[in-house]
């Protein structure tokens, strides 16, 4: 059984419909396990959520079902996102430190406007002017990294960054989760408030690499069904009562991610449970089960 992440792009199927409708269960079998929606990791998502551009997914199943997944959702064209060999970075603060340091081993061509003149600064002045973004070669830039602490400033250098180069693809950084749509709105790609994401999550995207780190968000246990024997999944209310959602189960037959909410255990199956630390925490005291110590079908990887 695999986890993974996919970012939903422009043109993808998904974009605008909410998860309950999705039908990627029905189509595909595999199981949508949690979202990061406008910056905020949803573990599970809200069935009602709606899906947009650059919504990050996590889903679980088996190898075959995650490709199914994957063609299902295939987008329409759009923009096609690339590794980029010239970079800009608006802001040398921890944000942009953190990025110039990781690009500069990567190889790649960097250029830093920021307010004052620290050494790794090409561009001294305001990042949210067009003659400092010309200065910097934007038209000929695949990315730009916004991260100025000030949210009306990124806003501005974001509008101004899309209309000087309709094709760059825009990484901004804001204080404020509220900002997270009108960045989005003013022509951000990638939207990542600071609350929730740290500095190297803004690089990874840059190398078609992880943007997250799912292993460090959810937590997987496997345990014994014996709390659930007599009763299905729908009558066990781990959901309403822990916050974990089941993802698979395994008896004599092997291991399945396709769970039936009217199962009924008999106590002799184990059981895959996917949840926030607080969630499994709450899982095992309500419960009262140890978990079983993890086996090499577990496996987290991402897909970006």
């Amino acid at each position: 059984m695999e986890i993974t992440e996919i970012p939903i792009q422009p043109g993808n199927r998904l974009v605008g419909m909410r998860i309950r409708n999705s039908q990627i269960r029905e189509q595909t079998g595999a199981n949508i396990i949690g979202a990061w929606i406008d910056g905020e990791l949803q573990l599970p998502p809200d069935p009602d959520a709606v899906i947009r551009s650059n919504t990050v997914l996590l889903v679980s199943g088996a190898h075959d079902e995650l490709e199914a997944f994957g063609e299902f959702t295939q987008p329409y064209p759009y923009r096609t996102f690339r590794r980029h060999e010239r970079i800009i970075i608006a802001g040398q603060g921890e944000v942009g430190q953190a990025a110039r340091g990781v690009i500069a081993q990567e190889g790649l061509d960097v250029t830093t406007i920021d307010i004052e003149d620290h050494d790794g600064v090409d561009i001294v002045g305001d990042a949210d002017s067009d003659e400092n973004l010309q200065a910097a070669d934007i038209g000929a830039a695949g990315a730009i990294i916004v991260g100025l602490p000030d949210d009306s400033a990124s806003l501005l250098t974001t509008v101004l960054a899309r209309s000087l180069n309709s094709n760059i693809e825009i990484l901004a950084r804001v204080s404020d989760i509220n900002a997270t749509r009108k960045a989005r709105s003013a022509g951000a790609d990638y939207v990542l408030p600071v609350p929730r994401v740290s500095a190297w999550m803004v690089v990874s995207e840059l190398h078609d690499e992880d943007i997250l780190a799912p292993a460090s968000q959810i937590r997987l246990l496997r345990v014994p069904a014996d709390p659930l024997a007599g009763s299905t999944l729908a009558e066990s209310d781990i959901y309403e009562r822990a916050g974990c959602r089941v993802i698979a189960v395994e008896d004599d037959s092997g291991l399945t991610s396709t769970v039936d909410p009217q199962r009924r255990f008999t106590g002799e199956e184990r059981i895959v449970l996917v949840g926030s630390d607080e969630a499994v925490q709450q899982f095992r005291k309500q419960f009262d089960v140890s978990p079983i110590e993890p086996e090499a079908w577990i496996l987290v990887r991402n897909e970006l």
